[in-house]
């Protein structure tokens, strides 16, 4: 899945690429959204506040090379919106069983699950967090 926290910079352009959505942003409603099958699941899901505003949006990847093992097409569009936005972007995989953050154009992989609630408040009150890997 990609999921991406709006902070200050607002999205009305990503948005239009994909479908909107007005619902709160509840673990059953993500869930339904990225349940093998959905129509939702393809794209970036946008949530504003405790709102989904949409999903299967289409972002911009990045034009850097990323020097990671595993890199998927999510990966190369959570720092390309990364770079341009002060978004979080958070990339799940089902696959390797992680949880990933873009965020100024850096990128932290394997996030223990329990850290995400203080990494979002540390991040969204414009604060730094430790364990950035530069990915230029």
């Amino acid at each position: 899945s990609l999921i991406i926290l709006e902070n200050k910079d607002f999205f009305k352009k990503l948005i239009q690429t994909g479908e909107k959505i007005e619902a709160k942003a509840t673990a059953e409603f993500l869930t339904y959204i990225f349940f093998p099958g959905s129509s939702l699941r393809e794209g970036a899901t946008i949530i504003r506040g405790d709102e989904v505003v949409a999903a299967k949006c289409i972002l911009p990847k990045t034009k850097r090379r990323l020097y990671m093992d595993h890199v998927s097409p999510r990966d190369m569009a959570a720092v390309g919106l990364s770079e341009i936005s002060d978004a979080l972007c958070f990339v799940t995989s089902k696959d390797r069983g992680d949880i990933s953050l873009a965020h100024e154009g850096s990128y932290i992989s394997n996030l223990e699950p329990e850290r995400l609630p203080s990494i979002i408040e540390t991040l969204l009150a414009g604060k730094e967090i430790s364990k950035k890997i530069d990915i230029k």
